[in-house]
């Protein structure tokens, strides 16, 4: 240990190795490519060191000053590491959550003020005045940046981009933390599939108020399984993570927040599709099931409700959605794709909209009340914008998917007939000024 770089002078061996950082990382090595990692190091100007190895049998060894400080099993700190049993019990409130009742909900009044309401929301309001503070350029690599729903950078000596995309819903994980976990999993995978990215690992972070109440750590539980039902569906491992528990106050607990970063692959350039990049003429279609949910939505929210089931996860239905969405970029189907999550098809209309600076006409005769098939979540669903020429081709790689044409991209408004109907301009400045 006496040749890990330190901060602090004399720190002592068990202070060394129970430091915590952020900014440093164990690298395990073969030794023939010990001088590049070497390399890598010092053009980065980062301290670097070589203090250890591995070895066969069942020791871990830590010596400092040539002087034996510790030695333990390797297993006693890996797979037998000691397990704290802590008591689990299902709260008996959630089955009270559940009771929703969408009737009790009356339509808008005013449809353009409800969605510029939903637009303001700081959850999907722009945040262009935090992200524009930082240089996202840094090397040049940067493709599509911040603001959009998926960032993608070239690999240099490379045809194949990184794509990588976030995600959190502390309140459909509150209503139901396994169908919640899945949910938000699965919401990272399918923005990275309609940017023609194939998700490659994730890292989480999980959010959750203290595990010593047996209630709270249910649901930490249930968030987690349905996290690893989501990965194991989509073959997306997770790669790294962290926990911070006990997030509460005498005020009251946090939600259950589990947040996923989740980077994908796309093979070129040429494989990728943006999003907010209509043309005028274009036709928009709506993928995936009509029948989405109000449960724990930002619609709902916004009129002060949490309330509701969310829809449960389905693996073949998320993994058909994600084989034909990769097609689709590839062949270069569609001008435009976005996949719908917070806000529904309104938000993603809106956002659409707005990062084009062109509006739409849309007709949605669909018999499922307006309010839940514009503002309900849940399900592989997405929006895409269709030159005429590849509506023929849309219509093949989607043929047996749910897929129904809702409108065309021209003008200054925004129109959803029987609903709202604003200007470019009017949501632009809803969204970005609140």
């Amino acid at each position: 240990f006496d040749k890990i770089p330190l901060r602090a002078e004399n720190m002592e061996p068990w202070e060394i190795a129970l430091s915590e950082s952020q900014e440093r990382m164990l690298l395990i090595v073969d030794r023939s490519y010990l001088h590049e990692v070497m390399e890598v190091a010092e053009k980065w100007e980062l301290d670097c060191a070589e203090f250890g190895e591995t070895v066969e049998g069942d020791e871990y060894t830590i010596l400092f000053h040539g002087e034996r400080a510790a030695s333990l099993p390797a297993t006693l700190i890996g797979d037998r590491c000691p397990l704290i049993p802590w008591p689990s019990r299902r709260p008996a409130d959630l089955e009270k959550k559940w009771e929703f009742d969408v009737d009790d909900i009356p339509l808008p009044e005013d449809w353009n003020e409800t969605l510029l309401s939903l637009l303001a929301d700081p959850s999907l309001a722009s945040k262009k005045r935090i992200y524009e503070q930082y240089d996202s350029m840094v090397q040049l690599n940067t493709v599509i940046g911040p603001g959009h729903p998926v960032s993608m950078l070239r690999i240099k000596g490379r045809d194949s981009l990184i794509a990588m995309t976030l995600d959190a819903d502390p309140w459909k994980c509150s209503l139901d933390p396994f169908r919640g976990g899945a949910e938000t999993v699965a919401r990272t995978v399918r923005d990275l599939a309609v940017a023609g990215a194939r998700a490659a690992g994730l890292t989480d972070c999980l959010n959750f108020p203290s595990p010593e109440v047996p209630e709270q750590y249910w649901v930490l539980e249930e968030c987690v399984k349905g996290m690893s039902e989501a990965c194991g569906a989509f073959d997306c491992p997770v790669v790294s993570g962290n926990v911070s528990l006990y997030n509460e106050s005498p005020d009251g607990a946090i939600l259950p927040t589990p947040v996923v970063g989740t980077v994908g692959i796309i093979p070129s350039i040429d494989a990728a599709l943006s999003a907010g990049t209509w043309e005028e003429g274009d036709v928009l279609f709506l993928v995936g099931p009509c029948n989405p949910s109000l449960a724990g939505s930002r619609y709902l929210l916004s009129q002060g409700k949490l309330a509701g089931r969310p829809l449960p996860f389905y693996p073949e239905a998320e993994k058909d959605f994600v084989e034909r969405a990769l097609k689709t970029a590839s062949a270069k189907a569609a001008h435009s794709g976005r996949a719908l999550s917070g806000g529904g098809l309104a938000a993603a209309l809106a956002k659409e909209s707005m990062e084009s600076g062109i509006g739409a006409s849309i007709s949605l005769s669909i018999p499922t009340r307006k309010d839940i098939l514009l503002f309900g979540e849940g399900c592989a669903r997405a929006l895409y914008a269709v030159p005429m020429s590849r509506v023929p081709l849309f219509k093949v790689l989607w043929n047996g998917y749910p897929c129904i044409q809702i409108g065309r991209v021209g003008g200054e408004r925004l129109s959803v007939e029987g609903a709202f109907s604003l200007t470019v301009s009017e949501l632009l400045s809803k969204w970005r000024n609140g």
